[in-house]
Parts: C-alpha cells; sequence; structure tokens
C-alpha cells in the first residue's frame, strides 16, 4: 500500500507516475513542530537506500544530503555524491515492521540516520513544500517493487550496451581510437564500444566535431560498428559561448538558457570556458536540445554519455572576479598566516567551483514563473557511480552502492572499472573486472595523466582478462535476462542479502556479498594480495570457482560461514538451489553472441526439474512496448 501526503505547494517534479490522493490523516512521526520527520529505530533495524551515496549498503549511522555534487573525492565523510536518490526502506529486523519513505523534493533533503541518535532516523526538506510516500508491503523485496512502480520504469538500454565499453579522457585523434579497437583484436578481447571525451569536439562544443583530429566521423563509426564496436561519444551540459555556434545563438534567439535574476542570460565556465545552460525544466528546451544530437545520429553514433549534468560548474565570472581581487589584496603582505591561508586562499580557490551562491544566482522558467536553480538542483544528474579513483576501497564501494543506486530505479549503472583518477595496477584491474563483468554498464574508464589502463595493457594478467571478459558475454543470456525482468517486472537485479533472507541475522550483516536476479549470488574479491575470502551462505549453495566460462570447479556447501579460496585468475559464483543459469558461447561482441545454443548450469536434488524464463528480444527496438519475448528452458536432474 502507497500513502501520499502533501505539504505546502510542492513543485511538480514528475518524478511519479501513479496519481494517488492525498491522506487527509496525521502524517506517521511527524515531528512536533512539522518541520520534519523522526523514527524511532529498533537496536536490530537497518536502513537501506538513497541510491548514490557513501558508507556501505545499510546507510545506519550517518548523515547524508541529497544535492548533486561533482565530487570527485569519494571518501567515507562526504554527505553528498552525484545523484539524489530520496527513498529509504526501514527494516526494523526480524518480526519488525518495514516500510519504504520517498521524498518527492527537488531540492535538498537533509537525513540523520542514527548519526546524533543512534535510535532515532530523521530527515528534512529544505522548503516545506514537498510530498510524502510511505510503502508498505510484505517485505523489502515487495516494498522496493511498490517504490518501483510509483516512479515509473527504469531505463532499458539497447542490448549492444551490455558489452565492454572502453573509455579514457585522452583519445585525442582518431587513430587513437582507431589504435584501441586494433589492440583488443589482436589481443582477442571482445568489445562492444568505444567511448570519446570531450577531446572529439571542438573547442569542447557540444555537437561539434574537430576536422583535424577527427576529419571523417562518420567513416570511423561505419567502420568500427563493422567490427561490432559502437563510438559513444561524450555531450556536456554547458553549452560554449559562440556567436558562430549555431546551438548557442538559437538558444539565446529562442531564449532557451538559464537566466540570472535581471533577465540576462546566466554564464558559468566548464570545459570550454564560458557556457550558457540550456533550461532543461521547459518541454520545448528538451525538444530543442535533443534535435541537436541530429549532428552526430547522421554520422551513425547511436549511443550517447551525457556528463556534467549535476550540472556542474567550474566558476562564474563573478566569483572568479571576487577572488582573484582578495588574492591581489594579499599580495601586498610580507606574511599570509594560516588563518588567513586556509580559508581566504585556499578555500577561495576550491569554493569556486560548484558554488551554492552560483547555484541560488539562475533561475529556471516554469509555466511562466521564474524559479531559482538550488531549489530544483536535483531535478538534474544522469547516474553512473561517479569519478572514482583506482583503489581498493573504491572496489568494496562498487560493490555496495550497486544494490542502493538500483533499488531507487537506477538499473542500467556501473563503476568507472580499475577506476578513474589515479593509477591501477594489474591486479586490481584484473579484481575488479571480476565484479565489473556481472555489472549492467561494464566501462573501462579512466582520466588524463593517469596510468593507461586499456585491459591488453596489463600482459601479466592477459589470459584471466580475456577469459573474464569472455565470461561477462557468455553469461549475458542470464544478465540480460534478469535486467529485463528487472525492468518490466519492477524487480531487482542486484539486491543485499537481507532482502531474501530477512530473518536470518547473518544475512542482514552481509556487505560484500549481492545476490544476482533470481539464481545466483556474487561474492568479488576486493581485498590486495587476498587468495580467498570469506563467504556467508544462508542455504546450501553450489560454488562455481571460475576460471573461464570452460574451466571451473564445482562444489555443493552447506549453509554457514565458510573460508574459500580464489586464486587472482578465478571469480566466486554461487548458484541457489531449484534454478537454472543458461550460458552462451563466448562472442567477440553481442552483434556476435549465439543464445539459441547454451549450456545450463543447474543445482538440482536428483529427481527434480526447473524452469528459467529467458528473455530474447531484438535488442535495439521497444519490442518489448508490444509483446513479451519470453523463451522457457527446462532442466531435469535424474
Amino acid at each position: 500500500m502507497i500513502q501520499r501526503f502533501s505539504f505546502g505547494h510542492p513543485f511538480p517534479t514528475q518524478s511519479v507516475v501513479l496519481s494517488l490522493p492525498a491522506e487527509s490523516g496525521p502524517v506517521p512521526f511527524l515531528t512536533p513542530d512539522g518541520s520534519g520527520w523522526r523514527f524511532p529505530l529498533s537496536e536490530q533495524a537497518a536502513v537501506y537506500g538513497l541510491g548514490e551515496m557513501p558508507r556501505g549498503i545499510n546507510k545506519r549511522g550517518w548523515h547524508y544530503v541529497t544535492n548533486n555534487t561533482d565530487e570527485a573525492r569519494h571518501s567515507e565523510d562526504k554527505l553528498s555524491y552525484y545523484g539524489a536518490h530520496n527513498f529509504l526502506l526501514i527494516d526494523g529486523g526480524a518480526g519488525r515492521e518495514c516500510f519504504g519513505v520517498f521524498i518527492d523534493f527537488p531540492g535538498k533533503v537533509r537525513y540523520d540516520i542514527g548519526y546524533t541518535e543512534y535510535d532515532a532516523l530523521r530527515f528534512a526538506t529544505e522548503e516545506p513544500d514537498h510530498e510524502l510516500y510511505i510503502i508498505t508491503g510484505d517485505d523489502l523485496n515487495d516494498i522496493s517493487r511498490q517504490f518501483r512502480q510509483l516512479i515509473g520504469r527504469s531505463y532499458i538500454p539497447p542490448k549492444w550496451a551490455f558489452g565492454l565499453a572502453q573509455s579514457r579522457f585522452g583519445y585525442k585523434t582518431a587513430e587513437d581510437v582507431r589504435e584501441v579497437a586494433r589492440q583488443y583484436k589482436e589481443n582477442d578481447l571482445p568489445l562492444d564500444m568505444i567511448c570519446m571525451d570531450i577531446e572529439y569536439m571542438q573547442d569542447y562544443a557540444d555537437f561539434t566535431v574537430n576536422k583535424e583530429r577527427f576529419s571523417d566521423l562518420a567513416k570511423l563509426s561505419a567502420d568500427l560498428k563493422a567490427q561490432g564496436i559502437r563510438l559513444v561519444p561524450i555531450i556536456d551540459a554547458g553549452v560554449r559561448i559562440d556567436p558562430k555556434n549555431p546551438v548557442c545563438a538559437e538558444g539565446l534567439a529562442n531564449g532557451f538558457f538559464c537566466t540570472k535574476a535581471d533577465g540576462t542570460p546566466f554564464v558559468a565556465a566548464v570545459w570550454p570556458g564560458k557556457a550558457y545552460f540550456a533550461d532543461f525544466l521547459r518541454p520545448e528546451v528538451r525538444e530543442w536540445f535533443g534535435h541537436k544530437y541530429k549532428a552526430l545520429t547522421d554520422c551513425g553514433i547511436e549511443g550517447f554519455w551525457n556528463d556534467m549534468n549535476e550540472p556542474s560548474l567550474f566558476y562564474s565570472p563573478e566569483r572568479l572576479r571576487a577572488f582573484l581581487n582578495d588574492m591581489a589584496a594579499l599580495r601586498e603582505k610580507d606574511n599570509i598566516e594560516q588563518e588567513e591561508f586556509f580559508p581566504r586562499v585556499v578555500g577561495g580557490a576550491m569554493g569556486l567551483m560548484n558554488s551554492p551562491a552560483d547555484y541560488a544566482s539562475f533561475y529556471h522558467e516554469v509555466d511562466g514563473q521564474k524559479v531559482r536553480h538550488d531549489q530544483v538542483h536535483n531535478l538534474y544528474g544522469g547516474i553512473w557511480l561517479g569519478d572514482n579513483n583506482s583503489s581498493w576501497a573504491q572496489l568494496l564501494a562498487n560493490i555496495q552502492m550497486m544494490p542502493s543506486v538500483q533499488m531507487c530505479g537506477f538499473l542500467y549503472s556501473g563503476a568507472d572499472l580499475c577506476g578513474f583518477s589515479s593509477d591501477t595496477t594489474p591486479d586490481l584491474a584484473l579484481r575488479w573486472l571480476e565484479f565489473g563483468l556481472l555489472t549492467p554498464l561494464m566501462r573501462n574508464h579512466s582520466a588524463v595523466g593517469t596510468r593507461m589502463q586499456e585491459y591488453y595493457r596489463f600482459p601479466e594478467v592477459l589470459p584471466a582478462v580475456r577469459n573474464m571478459i569472455r565470461l561477462r558475454y557468455a553469461l549475458l543470456p542470464y544478465l540480460y535476462s534478469e535486467f529485463m525482468k528487472a525492468a518490466l517486472e519492477n524487480t531487482s537485479y542486484f539486491r543485499p542479502l537481507a532482502f531474501d533472507y530477512p530473518d536470518d541475522p547473518d544475512a542482514r550483516e552481509v556487505e560484500d556479498q549481492l545476490l544476482l536476479g533470481e539464481g545466483l549470488m556474487a561474492a568479488p574479491v576486493y581485498v590486495q594480495n587476498a587468495h580467498g575470502r570469506h563467504v556467508y551462505l544462508p542455504e546450501s549453495m553450489k560454488l562455481l570457482r571460475l576460471r573461464a566460462v570452460d574451466d571451473y570447479d564445482e562444489e555443493i556447501l552447506p549453509a554457514g560461514h565458510h573460508y574459500i579460496r580464489c586464486a587472482l585468475d578465478e571469480v566466486l559464483l554461487f548458484l541457489r538451489p531449484g534454478h537454472i543459469i543458461p550460458v552462451a558461447q563466448p562472442a567477440n561482441s553481442t552483434s556476435e553472441l549465439d543464445d539459441t545454443s547454451l549450456t545450463l548450469w543447474s543445482f538440482l536434488p536428483d529427481g527434480e526439474s526447473a524452469e528459467y524464463r529467458m528473455y530474447r528480444d531484438d535488442g535495439v527496438t521497444t519490442e518489448y512496448e508490444k509483446k513479451e519475448h519470453w523463451k522457457t528452458l527446462q532442466i531435469h536432474h535424474s
């Protein structure tokens, strides 16, 4: 059951697709002054959700602010990351109440989840106008399913987007891109996508191509597609200020950009320097901007990577000028003591980027009314797991963040494999791949100036890397089917063990193992130099210690705690009893994958049968809107 409570005059965020009447009775757990919400937490209670946030799967014990933030330093002290997902699942523990909470509010929401008071959860919106939804159901999976129905279907990408993507901030020419494709082929490594960062643009302007570096983008795209590889270029939120650029000129002529209080276009700098920002809250602006992608689709481009849409700002001219004037005044001093150096010099420079004052200085137009950006800031923001770094801690964070993001409806997501900033190592690259081969978005991405980390650059682990990438493609009949079930039926792709084993106190504390679809459990190794790990099994399962799709050991293990050896070139997967996993022969790309000739992995007692619903469509069109594409696979263990 979903209850809706309305406060004041909520902004129409369009986040909810179900039409529900507002409740007229009292709001459960509202604070006496009406400023927020407080719920008592039992000692056993766990709190899930909040999507892209730090600190594990159970969010209890910390405080958070949902506020889209371009935050490259993913440390535990942070309160906000790139996206804002105001959904919580409160699990009271065995035999106790569980329910969901969704706060439909486009500005900041502050959460105190057992931080100030360990036995209390509090939240409050920055302004009083919001919608509050309280969801009750049979269990955590049911509540999660109802929430997903409330907010509407998750994004479904084309099937080729489930292949491996290779990306880097640093592919400067068409030849750089061709060399990546060539090396993947020469090293017998499957590949479906090469992502192009801002270097392909002319002066970092959206929907332009640098003709010196990429003389014939259409031919490059066609040549790669003939090899089963798609080009995926980046598009940024900021439109370069250039009167000769048609996007800039049209946006100005039609008044499509966000404005300052005086009605003039708001200006801030990002990659191209000074830029305007399209007012995406207006449907006519969204339509106009969307048609601009034709400049690239005409070149054969079929997919895009939208970036910097928190939106991220490097500086505004006004605040940069004030900072430089302040530095000029300091220049006259012979000695700058630390009381001035840190707040004025360091703090002033760092405060230029994504300044709250800048976000409060520009406006959108909504139904003829001006709305200040910071009050609707969280309506922006595309989702992946952010600019992480090459560290073992970030691999664990990837594992823990996936179920949180997905229960909030963002199924097609993943981390920058190997890490975006800093220098990766061969063992970290391989261990991260051993988890990344299971995530819907599987992209190796890195920053300019870091160690080159394309998978063919690690000869000491190349055979194992090859086997792991091939394993991803072999598992696609299962992974794609489980993704489509999650998208079409509002179920879960990744989920914590507690969701399926709510009465098991040990399962509720596991934060480094994930259930994957209906039949698998993943237990990645995420510790440097580790040759195994502890695993908790809530029930008897079949262990697959995989070195390759056709090279593995299997063992049936009883429920309980186990230490399991796992060499660097192995990945641990567990089959749940009564389930089937369809496995194909590996392929060089999704277009070459044959899902008609399958091997079935299973864990069935003697004399028992099982079925598996495998999803098969054309992988490109929206056929799923018109009819079902299920094929039933059966197996009998005699």
